[in-house]
């Protein structure tokens, strides 16, 4: 729940919890908008085995996410902005595929030998491949909000 106090120009919420969990709505959104180009790559991948798997790795990253932006107050903003914005990149898919090419090379030479796709194996690219993005995300939210606080004249100040 937000309230509005005297003397600030945004509502602020009436406790830490309260913001985790409207920032875990953002989450949910951003995590559906990034999925359909992964998604559709992974389940060609992972048409003779991995599929469950590839599951099993969404909804951990959704989990990990959830909790990081629920606890973790100055993170919430630059992830989240960030990774809804990268979403948009998926209409030239370029990043999706460099993350999902290098997280199954990654895992076919440290764990597995190709063509060999098991429900491990697609949990362990889906996980790899996600927090290659979320990472990219991220390091650009991060980079924006830096840049922000440096133009408007409050270099250490960290706005969430």
């Amino acid at each position: 729940m937000l309230v509005q106090v005297p003397g600030t120009a945004e509502p602020v919420p009436t406790s830490t919890r309260s913001a985790g969990a409207e920032w875990q709505w953002g989450w949910a959104l951003v995590v559906l908008a990034n999925l359909p180009v992964p998604f559709a790559f992974g389940l060609a991948v992972t048409a003779k085995g991995g599929f469950f798997g590839m599951l099993a790795g969404i909804a951990a990253l959704w989990l990990a996410g959830a909790v990081t932006v629920a606890r973790v107050p100055w993170i919430r903003r630059p992830l989240v902005s960030s990774a809804g914005v990268f979403s948009l990149s998926q209409t030239l898919p370029i990043a999706q595929f460099m993350a999902g090419g290098a997280a199954l090379e990654l895992c076919a030479q440290r764990v597995a030998p190709p063509p060999e796709m098991t429900e491990w194996m697609g949990f362990l690219v889906t996980v790899v491949t996600g927090g290659l993005l979320l990472a990219t995300a991220l390091a650009g939210g991060l980079f924006f909000r830096m840049l922000v606080a440096v133009f408007a004249g409050h270099p250490h100040r960290h706005p969430s």
